[in-house]
């Protein structure tokens, strides 16, 4: 199973301290692409605008790329996507949260990877996961391991 980092992108923090804690902590060694995941959950109460949140948002994603040499996975649902990432990271891969609708294909033009399920269940994890689904080929799957991008 290939895996990635992961961030929970703040709103109430700025993208270049987030990218320092971040790449303080990231594996020398790493299969897939770091991913950003920016969703309204769980977030600061008192957020800034949207021009904020891309303004940092692009400060995080330059520095982690800078450093990596990989273009981050944005991870979105769909508020997310319309809010902040739609119109303003194309060439970025997306990871796509849609467990209700069915695959977004055609609704996200970097569409990389597809959270189908929350709720699923693996042998020898004790709890319920998310279920993921790569959207491409076998080809593209190992462009993405070796170069970051399908």
């Amino acid at each position: 199973m290939a895996r990635a980092p992961y961030h929970f992108f703040s709103f109430c923090s700025g993208g270049d301290v987030q990218a320092q804690n971040f790449l303080r902590f990231l594996p020398d060694t790493g299969e897939l692409p770091a991913g950003v995941d920016i969703e309204f959950a769980g977030n600061c109460k008192h957020r800034p605008s949207y021009a904020v949140i891309r303004q940092q948002l692009r400060i995080f994603l330059n520095d982690v790329e800078s450093v990596t040499r990989r273009k981050p996975i944005i991870y979105v649902n769909g508020t997310s996507y319309a809010r902040i990432v739609q119109g303003y990271f194309s060439g970025y891969p997306l990871w796509v949260r849609e467990v209700i609708t069915g695959p977004p294909v055609g609704s996200f033009p970097a569409l990389t990877f597809w959270q189908y399920a929350g709720n699923g269940r693996v042998a020898g994890v004790g709890k319920l996961i998310d279920l993921d689904a790569f959207i491409g080929t076998t080809k593209d799957f190992e462009r993405l391991l070796r170069l970051g991008h399908p």
